[in-house]
């Protein structure tokens, strides 16, 4: 199910929290992604389109090993000391998302 900014109308009623939309609840939420057409890409820059935001990426972990990252765009995940990297390098390879 995709979802788009600004992230109002969120599925189920699902309520933000007041911090806004972010990585950990996109992680909490398996069946959402996003729509590459929103964003800013290496390839394209659509009208409307905004960059990806910060508060989308995953955040540094604390426990390495225990890490595990879902990609936010499709089911893909990682595990393990190079998930963080390995995200990013996906993102901006697979999809080509310019991140901040």
């Amino acid at each position: 199910m995709f979802i788009h900014p600004p992230f109002n109308n969120l599925p189920d009623g699902v309520l933000l929290p007041s911090e806004g939309m972010n990585y950990s609840v996109m992680h909490q939420h398996p069946t959402w992604f996003l729509d590459i057409k929103d964003y800013i890409t290496l390839d394209t820059n659509p009208d409307g389109a905004i960059r990806y935001p910060r508060d989308l990426e995953p955040p540094r972990p604390r426990r390495q090993k225990d890490l595990l990252l879902r990609c936010t765009f499709c089911p893909r995940t990682y595990a393990g000391v190079n998930a963080k990297s390995m995200w990013t390098r996906h993102v901006r390879e697979k999809h080509r998302v310019v991140l901040s």
